[in-house]
């Protein structure tokens, strides 16, 4: 059974190889559409567990503000992924900026840990690996 560290570092690792991605894909996203970025809702029905690849069934949801899905704003994502992945946006005082959020069930822990990556002004919003539910 993996660890907690391994767990944590492969969804790290599979969300980095996608990030330069997700990144140039927000940035044309914005420029479309007034220089507000895309949001997604959660990618996965159910937590990955143990970071092992599980079906992103919810590739086709879309806030009520916005008709992109994932599958429109970031085309050609796999089918499975080892975690679950939303895309927050903001607009603040500060400007405007996204959030990427992970999440993972760790089996034997029994518990969801998360972390997220912000791009924009509001630099507290990238918050490291803890625990955010049982």
């Amino acid at each position: 059974m993996p660890t907690l560290a391994e767990i944590r570092d492969t969804a790290d690792a599979w969300l980095a190889a996608r990030w330069p991605t997700v990144q140039a894909r927000q940035t044309t996203y914005a420029s479309n559409h007034g220089g507000r970025y895309w949001q997604g809702l959660r990618s996965h029905s159910s937590f990955p567990i143990d970071a092992v690849d599980a079906p992103a069934d919810l590739l086709n949801g879309h806030p009520t503000d916005q008709a992109a899905t994932w599958n429109d704003a970031i085309a050609g994502l796999p089918a499975n992924w080892p975690c679950a992945l939303v895309m927050d946006v903001y607009d603040g005082p500060q400007g405007q900026g996204y959030v990427a959020t992970v999440y993972v069930f760790v089996s034997a822990l029994g518990k969801v840990f998360s972390r997220s990556q912000n791009v924009g002004p509001e630099t507290n919003r990238t918050i490291a690996w803890h625990q955010v539910g049982p």
